[in-house]
């Protein structure tokens, strides 16, 4: 009797698993569609949208980045995002006027951290568009500045100084 308990015990744990947190690179692409990847340890992009669940001051801050910080980063490996990426597969709506149909997973937010330093762009003598030129140079830590919003706290956790982080 035990042992069929035991059995039984075991086959619900084994059905049952708890999704594991993990770290990932994230990319982030200017598009109509879906425009959030995370990058996984064998290099496949995997589309997402973040979750209503996720750590609500750092999806604040990764979405608060600059154009010229999140852009020349958001590589797949210069940032990375960890939490929980649920395996269900969704797609997003499909109608006139709209993006076409592309799935996607829901990703849980739980930290990101950026690896110093890091590429900044910006504009040569502040002309913008086709005329003007984009330079970019090496920045040591993040600030205020690099944020469209102002983030509370201490901005150095979300900041790494080593690429030897584990990629799932």
């Amino acid at each position: 009797m035990r042992k069929l308990t035991l059995i039984i015990i075991l086959f619900i744990l084994s059905c049952c698993q708890i999704p594991q947190k993990k770290t990932y690179g994230y990319k982030h692409l200017e598009t109509t569609g879906i425009t959030n990847y995370l990058v996984t340890g064998n290099g496949d992009d995997i589309p997402i949208k973040f979750s209503s669940s996720s750590d609500k001051k750092a999806l604040e801050a990764l979405h608060g980045l600059k154009w010229n910080v999140l852009l020349p980063n958001a590589n797949g490996t210069n940032i990375t995002i960890t939490g929980v990426l649920n395996e269900k597969v969704q797609y997003t709506p499909n109608a006139p006027n709209r993006a076409q149909s592309e799935k996607y997973q829901e990703f849980e937010l739980h930290f990101w951290k950026i690896i110093v330093p890091f590429q900044l762009q910006y504009w040569k003598d502040g002309i913008e568009g086709p005329d003007g030129i984009i330079l970019s140079e090496q920045k040591k830590n993040l600030d205020d500045d690099d944020f469209k919003i102002k983030i509370n706290g201490d901005l150095l956790e979300f900041e790494i100084t080593s690429h030897n982080q584990t990629i799932n």
